[in-house]
């Protein structure tokens, strides 16, 4: 009798989560990559107009490169 409460539990659970539209959940994504993009190129262009053309390019490749480092870091460590 215990299981099968425990089954009713998560099936009431399961029916209290909220479901939302693919379509939603892909425009929310869409939006969330564009605005991190936008964020980078403005980091980027920044770099550039302050520090000038070579050094703001050097830093930007700079911090493109950490960030792959970091990403593959995180991917690395999450996988095994």
């Amino acid at each position: 009798m215990r299981s099968h409460k425990k089954g009713l539990l998560n099936s009431e659970l399961a029916m209290a989560q909220e479901v939302v539209p693919l379509k939603e959940v892909r425009e929310q994504v869409e939006v969330a990559i564009t605005r991190l993009a936008l964020l980078h190129l403005s980091f980027a262009k920044t770099l550039v107009q302050e520090l000038g053309e070579r050094k703001g390019k050097e830093l930007a490749v700079k911090s493109i490169l950490e960030y792959g480092r970091r990403v593959g870091e995180r991917t690395k460590t999450r996988t095994t």
